[in-house]
Formats: structure tokens, C-alpha cells, sequence
């Protein structure tokens, strides 16, 4: 119902985040190149970042300490090449 999405998009920007749309000038434009692009993301931080090269690490949600360890380090690495982890 409406009241429910009118709920989640306070909820949302009362924890400092904000609803883009697909229609937005500062949606990603890649993500309108998937057949099933969300039409609506919810960001937080600095959202000028949302335009810089991005690189996107999935990590298992139960993961090994060296797993872990390894894609932190892996992460930072590519950070440091100037992407932003996603």
C-alpha cells in the first residue's frame, strides 16, 4: 500500500539515505544497461561518488577470516587505483 512506501522512504531518509530514481540525473547510467535495472536505489554518503569508476566486490555473507582477509586487502588495492568499491 501506499502508506507502506511512504514509511519506507522516511525510514530511509531518516537514516541519511536518499531514494534515486531511474529518472534521476545521478543514477548510475550502467545500471540502465541491465535488462532488469532497479528503478529505484538508495544511496548514503557521498553521492558524487556514484559517478566515479566503481568496482563491484561480492563477498559471501559466511566467509573464511582468510576470505575475508584477503578480499579487504583486495579491496583496498583497487580502491587505492582510484575505484570506488561497490
Amino acid at each position: 500500500p501506499k502508506s507502506q512506501v511512504i514509511q519506507e522512504m522516511v525510514e530511509t531518509e531518516k537514516q541519511g539515505g536518499k531514494l534515486i530514481l531511474a529518472c534521476d540525473d545521478i543514477y548510475p547510467r550502467i545500471l540502465l544497461q541491465l535488462a532488469d535495472f532497479p528503478p529505484v536505489i538508495i544511496a548514503k554518503g557521498n553521492l558524487n561518488l556514484l559517478s566515479s569508476p566503481k568496482f563491484a566486490i561480492v563477498e559471501a555473507r559466511n566467509s573464511s577470516l582468510n576470505g575475508a582477509k584477503i578480499s579487504r586487502n583486495f579491496s583496498a588495492e583497487i580502491a587505492q587505483a582510484g575505484y570506488v568499491i561497490v
